[in-house]
């Protein structure tokens, strides 16, 4: 009975943590953060379009603040998207507003000018930062 009782304890506990995990940001403090680095979206993006691994490097999980013109934002996604013109065929740098730090996108139209910051999660087809917050629009 008492193993039962310690199993069922353990159990609980470990479920408590992966809840915590999946639904805390640990990054929320994005905000407060000084950016590694402060660069073009067109550039950002440049550079993973040129040397993938070398960007990684570079950039991923670094905290980025991004200018650029607003290609396009999704308020149907969870969360928000906005996605910032690159200057290729194929591909954008995509910025996932935060789930945590309230980000207002009222007011904010497709083909202004934006500043986002957030940290660097790689390249698929497009460039990706999540935890973002709105600098300046």
């Amino acid at each position: 009975m008492k193993k039962l009782i310690i199993g069922s304890a353990l159990l609980l506990l470990v479920l408590a943590g992966v809840m915590l995990y999946m639904n805390y940001d640990f990054r929320a403090g994005i905000a407060k953060e000084e950016p590694d680095y402060v660069i073009d979206a067109r550039t950002l993006f440049a550079e993973y379009d040129a040397d993938e691994d070398a960007a990684n490097q570079k950039y991923l999980g670094k905290t980025i603040e991004v200018s650029g013109d607003i290609n396009h934002i999704d308020k149907t996604t969870d969360p928000v998207t906005i996605s910032l013109e690159a200057g290729a065929v194929m591909g954008n740098l995509v910025c996932e507003l935060s789930k945590t730090v309230e980000v207002d996108v009222t007011g904010i139209e497709e083909g202004e000018k934006i500043t986002i910051k957030g940290s660097c999660s790689g390249k698929l087809l497009d460039v990706i930062l999540v935890n973002c917050i709105i600098v300046e629009s």
